[in-house]
């Protein structure tokens, strides 16, 4: 062929040959997009694939607006190759830039992506055949701006993430380190995969992320579950179908409790799809300290993430909780408990048992021994479920309280009840307190109480409908003196409020018996009142012996008493009051020739813990006898200072048919010197000379005046005590034993016929004004008295010159009638009884 023509053929051949190729890479990415449409379902059962291959180079092909499925779209992938030969072309490569994946968590926990399914493997194909497809893998696969938006329970969930992946196809092994950015969030993840066996390694690791941000996603699976605060945790497994470890810093709890849980360590095994877990951790919160619990943990995914927990703390000497000021050791504590069930619908048990606590705040102390806590817990939050429910009881042995007010010990002491927090979260609860073996002293009020059981039932946020509890105390003392025991019911009325009534009985007197209802509330700090009222009861001298001391031992007494009476407790100070009735009381001392007939006298108390009366108390006396002094209708006013003080503010009583008052006077003194005027108004003067035991007399007038008494140590005696006549009202006075007047005198002495003719004036004698002074000495009784007036008969004397005066004549002599006389006569009288009756005062006093 000639030469020319040679190169004109080869010339048009290479140009034919470039028009060629130009055009087999300009049409390369249609071709290819159809072979790769016609081959990708075979992988990927999608039938909505949609891309489009911008550029086909010889070291570079890009492809963009890529759609997988409804579920995958991406922006944009960018392939690096190299190209050996035509038959062979190496990816180096494949930079994957804005993919976005919609998919959805299954009530099985598994992930579907709308509009994909992957071929299924079948049990008996070997998974050597896809090692096929490994020559076609690049070396390295970048995800660059991809997020998975999830969908879970309703809420979508955005999870940004990157990927940079290296494959080995000799080893048919894929690394992949992926940086996922949950609310904003980084989580590294590190994946180990091998074609044939699958997953062979993965670790999950987090540093500081904020745990709040998962609460919406889990207050649907759980009862009101809501986290708080950074936690850092790594998931990490070379076995990820069997075994993986778990390693959280810290997870904070706000509801239903606040709690913290630290150094969380699990070994998880999975077998399918349960989960078995056991490990370790601290739990601590605002009053409970550090404490290492040890767990186990079955869940079930298949079975609506059934689980079964065990709970236990390791081994502890001694516990020491502190909240505000209140310390709180409790020894060898130990705790475990049980729950199983689901998320929605679980039940469990909780048991606490210490051997010894102690609570302290500032001088209060509460100490116990032998306590155990049990409680079973069920909790149903599914459509028809009551929420959370509880059924618990305490148990403790040998109690002591400790406050500035008393010291409480009890034998046993139990509270037992129920616990209700409903689907809308609110509470409610019951409760019942019971406690045996009881004592309880209060050396402030000087009272003791034991033998103490009770049972107080209580009900939240509303009063159970008349559920009463009960209460004894066998043996109440105060002062150690008066005895009594009590018994009755106790009903809750309000949130903090109850209501007790009952009986209450006298030890010391059996026979007296009092009704009382009492109202106890906590509200703002503890208020108590208590009203009450006792029966009639008659006492008798071995009663009042009971009551007062040997102060009554010789005296017979009887006396009809009652009470009622009330109490408030508030802002740790006591008001008492108490109105005593005594009536149709008799007195008889016979040792004393004393006697006391219609006594009566009510008496308001406003302290009984002094005790102190109201001023202006009445104490009425029918009628007293001492010796031969007789007076009526004594009323005496008085008033009880406190309960070694009486103030007797007046006395007045009806004496020799006139009228006694008194000034005011306090017992006791403090030199026991008591000093008292007689303020004397119209005694018959012829009463009082039989009284006085001066004369046997008869007679009118009247006599006015005082008489001052004074009582010391044991003696009573009369000082320049005086009464006179009512002025411009004369008198008669008729007396029958004058002898007394000459007794001692020698009867030929003047005296003697003075003090002769004064006698018989005496014995019927009209006076127009008269005059008594009263004076003691030891144990005699000087009664000066003088009279003025004159004789109403004749008087046997007849005047003799030679002698100088009045001689006494015989029945043949008229005797002699005086127109006018003055008396003048000085009486010593025995004072013996007086004195005995001071003497008996005296030991009454003391």
């Amino acid at each position: 062929m000639h030469f020319k023509n040679f190169v004109k053929i080869c010339t048009w051949s290479g140009l034919g040959l470039a028009i060629v190729c130009l055009l087999v890479f300009i049409s390369l990415p249609r071709i290819a997009e159809v072979q790769i449409e016609k081959r990708l379902p075979q992988f990927l059962n999608s039938s909505t694939i949609e891309f489009h291959i911008q550029n086909i180079g010889f070291f570079n092909t890009f492809v963009s607006r890529i759609r997988v499925s409804k579920g995958i779209s991406i922006d944009s992938v960018n392939i690096d190759y190299h190209i050996k030969k035509l038959s062979s072309i190496l990816l180096k490569k494949v930079t994957i830039s804005g993919l976005t994946v919609h998919a959805t968590l299954d009530e099985n926990n598994q992930i579907k992506i709308p509009g994909l399914e992957f071929p299924k493997v079948t049990k008996g194909q070997n998974r050597q055949s896809d090692r096929s497809f490994l020559p076609f893998l690049p070396e390295k696969i970048v995800f660059k701006n991809a997020r998975l938006i999830l969908d879970v329970l309703g809420e979508e969930f955005l999870i940004p993430f990157d990927v940079l992946s290296f494959i080995n196809s000799k080893d048919g092994k894929i690394v992949a380190n992926t940086f996922l950015y949950p609310f904003g969030e980084k989580i590294n993840t590190l994946v180990t995969y091998d074609i044939n066996k699958g997953l062979e390694s993965l670790k999950i690791e987090g540093k500081f992320f904020d745990s709040a941000h998962i609460n919406p996603y889990i207050l649907r699976k759980t009862a009101g579950v809501q986290l708080k605060g950074p936690v850092d945790f790594t998931l990490e497994t070379s076995s990820p179908q069997k075994k993986w470890n778990i390693n959280i810093s810290q997870l904070g709890f706000v509801h239903p409790v606040e709690a913290s849980l630290k150094d969380l360590s699990t070994i998880l095994l999975i077998d399918n799809q349960t989960i078995s877990a056991s490990g370790a951790f601290n739990i601590s919160g605002p009053i409970l300290p550090a404490t290492r619990m040890e767990y186990d943990l079955t869940l079930d995914l298949k079975n609506q993430c059934h689980f079964d927990l065990k709970l236990k703390n390791t081994t502890a000497d001694a516990c020491k909780i502190v909240y505000e000021s209140n310390i709180a050791i409790l020894k060898n504590p130990r705790f475990s408990a049980r729950f199983n069930g689901t998320p929605l619908k679980s039940k469990g048990k909780i048991t606490l048992a210490v051997k010894q606590g102690r609570i302290q705040y500032q001088k209060e102390a509460f100490r116990f021994g032998g306590t155990k806590i049990n409680s079973d817990i069920t909790l149903d939050f599914t459509g028809h479920g009551n929420g959370l429910k509880s059924k618990w009881a305490l148990s403790a042995n040998n109690i002591h309280i400790k406050s500035a007010l008393m010291d409480s010990n009890f034998l046993f002491a139990g509270v037992s009840g129920w616990f209700l927090f409903d689907k809308t979260n609110s509470p409610s609860f019951g409760m019942t307190l019971k406690a045996s073996g009881g004592e309880i002293i209060s050396p402030e009020f000087k009272t003791r109480a034991s033998g103490i059981n009770i049972e107080i039932p209580f009900r939240y946020p509303n009063p159970g409908n008349n559920v009463y509890g009960t209460y004894s105390i066998p043996t109440i003392s105060y002062d150690n003196r008066y005895i009594f025991s009590t018994s009755g019911k106790l009903l809750q009325t309000g949130l903090k409020k109850f209501l007790v009534s009952g009986k209450a009985a006298f030890k010391t007197l059996p026979d007296l018996k009092a009704r009382f209802k009492s109202s106890i509330g906590f509200k703002k700090g503890v208020f108590v009142s208590l009203d009450f009222k006792t029966d009639p009861v008659k006492l008798s001298d071995a009663d009042m012996v009971k009551l007062a001391g040997p102060v009554f031992q010789n005296a017979d007494i009887d006396v009809t008493a009652s009470a009622r009476g009330k109490a408030r407790y508030l802002d740790h100070r006591f008001k008492t009051f108490l109105h005593l009735d005594l009536s149709d009381g008799k007195i008889l001392v016979p040792d004393m020739n004393f006697t006391a007939t219609g006594i009566n006298t009510m008496v308001d108390f406003n302290d009984l813990l002094a005790p102190r009366s109201a001023p202006g108390q009445i104490l009425t006396i029918d009628s007293i006898k001492v010796n031969k002094i007789k007076i009526n209708n004594t009323k005496v006013r008085f008033s009880i200072e406190d309960a070694k003080s009486l103030l007797i503010e007046n006395i007045r009583f009806k004496w020799c048919d006139g009228l006694v008052s008194t000034e005011s006077i306090r017992i006791p003194q403090d030199n026991n010197v008591y000093s008292l005027i007689l303020y004397c108004d119209r005694l018959d003067l012829a009463r009082l000379l039989k009284q006085l035991g001066a004369f046997h007399a008869e007679g009118k007038g009247t006599l006015n005046g005082r008489i001052p008494v004074m009582y010391s140590n044991g003696n009573i005696s009369f000082k320049n005590g005086f009464l006179f006549s009512t002025p411009g009202s004369g008198g008669k006075v008729v007396i029958e034993n004058t002898d007394m007047i000459t007794a001692g005198i020698p009867i030929d002495t003047p005296q003697f016929s003075q003090l002769d003719l004064a006698r018989e004036a005496l014995k019927d004698f009209d006076y127009k004004w008269a005059k008594l002074v009263f004076n003691t000495f030891e144990d005699t009784l000087y009664v000066n008295m003088e009279l003025d007036g004159k004789p109403a008969r004749f008087l046997p004397f007849e005047y003799k010159k030679e002698f100088g005066g009045f001689i006494r004549v015989d029945a043949s002599s008229p005797g002699s009638h005086f127109q006018g006389i003055k008396l003048d006569v000085n009486l010593k009288l025995p004072f013996n009884e007086v004195m005995k009756f001071g003497n008996k005062l005296k030991s009454i006093f003391n």
